[in-house]
């Protein structure tokens, strides 16, 4: 096991790692709950902690990866988690692949966007999300000078997304930031769409 508090880069579900801060377990199970989702689609199944977790709570997650670098996918494939191996961008990150235009028509959908190029990803979504769903991504801060201050190796080691790479399309696709101080603890940006 890590010493969260250590590496600042990861904490565990079972026996699975999630990139994921330890705060996030409590704060994510409570938004769930409350949020009612009829559909999760992740983005970078990464270590599958996260996504085992979200699984096990009993939501219709599908999680998109393009490999399984760490070897865990299989056991949780098993299990009966819906992992798929499949980039759903296009090489710019302009268009998104059919399926997942499918996804988003099945009730109110929750987007995590968790890969290796998260502002693309958020900005791509943003633009087909519907009504009162929400997106995330992951290792946000609204800045760079407040995640160095405040967090930086204090409480998490990444920052790959801040608002200003996100602000012109949240405008532009009606998103507002939804309970964002609670997310922000764990690294989280989270916006619903009006």
């Amino acid at each position: 096991m890590n010493d969260f508090y250590t590496d600042f880069i990861s904490s565990y579900y079972k026996t699975y790692k999630a990139q994921q801060h330890p705060k996030a377990w409590e704060v994510f199970e409570s938004f769930l709950e409350k949020e009612k989702f009829n559909t999760i689609i992740e983005i970078g199944t990464g270590l599958g902690g996260f996504t085992e977790f979200i699984y096990d709570l009993g939501y219709n997650i599908v999680s998109y990866d393009v490999d399984d670098i760490y070897d865990t996918h299989k056991k949780l494939t098993e299990k009966g988690v819906d992992i798929r191996y499949k980039n759903v961008f296009d090489i710019n990150h302009l268009i998104l692949d059919d399926e997942i235009h499918q996804l988003l028509k099945n009730g109110r959908v929750l987007v995590l966007c968790d890969g290796i190029q998260k502002a693309k990803e958020f900005r791509l979504f943003s633009k087909y999300i519907k009504v009162n769903d929400i997106i995330m991504a992951h290792d946000y801060c609204v800045d760079n000078q407040t995640f160095n201050l405040k967090y930086k190796d204090k409480e998490w080691k990444y920052l790959e997304l801040i608002e200003s790479e996100i602000k012109t399309e949240s405008k532009l696709n009606s998103l507002t930031a939804y309970n964002q101080n609670i997310f922000d603890d764990v690294f989280w940006v989270c916006k619903i769409k009006n």
